[in-house]
């Protein structure tokens, strides 16, 4: 499932998270990696929210970070 805001882009995986956010300037689309991902080191899926939170996505996809529980 994909949940798009006008931040970037949160993508809900089996038992991960990516928020890949909007590049800003010419830079690139920034990922961070939450959850139990097998190719990376993420953070702890209970950060997501409050991650999202502190770069400025919309409360609608707080909201959704917070009920989110892996299948």
């Amino acid at each position: 499932m994909d949940l798009i805001d006008p931040k970037g882009t949160i993508q809900f995986f089996n038992s991960c998270v990516h928020v890949i956010e909007n590049p800003v300037s010419d830079g690139s689309p920034r990922e961070t990696i939450f959850g139990d991902c097998e190719d990376s080191s993420p953070y702890p899926l209970k950060e997501l929210a409050t991650y999202l939170r502190r770069r400025g996505f919309e409360e609608r996809a707080v909201k959704v970070a917070q009920q989110y529980k892996f299948p």
